[in-house]
């Protein structure tokens, strides 16, 4: 019996000091927050590609204006299958878009995320 409280004392302070204080971090509001066209999507796209790709002029047949138009250009669930996801992330055998200043990471990563995430409007 006595050969036991060793090592049970050692682990329990062992693992006394390894989690003490250690309370598990709540996820960052960023980490949570729903991706949406209109809040998140769309102000990128009329920064970066609206004015080749809109109503009325659709530059590759393509319209970035709304909605209802983006809706061509994307796979719901699978950024890998979306023109929209090819073109702004340079996937080889696409044209880079935009042109000559390609989207920074973050912007392409929140583009992907709606996607994957079922692509929602509001």
């Amino acid at each position: 019996m006595r050969g036991f409280v060793l090592p049970v004392s050692i682990f329990g302070a062992l693992a006394i000091i390894c989690f003490a204080g250690k309370a598990p971090e709540p996820l960052a509001a960023e980490d949570t927050k729903e991706v949406t066209f209109a809040k998140d999507v769309q102000p990128i796209l009329r920064t970066s590609c609206i004015g080749c790709h809109n109503a009325n002029k659709k530059k590759a047949n393509v319209d970035v204006s709304s909605y209802a138009s983006i809706q061509k250009i994307v796979t719901v669930e699978k950024p890998d299958d979306s023109k929209l996801f090819k073109c702004i992330s340079g996937v080889k055998g696409t044209k880079q878009m935009p042109p000559n200043r390609p989207l920074p990471e973050d912007k392409v990563a929140t583009i992907k995320s709606w996607i994957t995430a079922g692509a929602k409007e509001k």
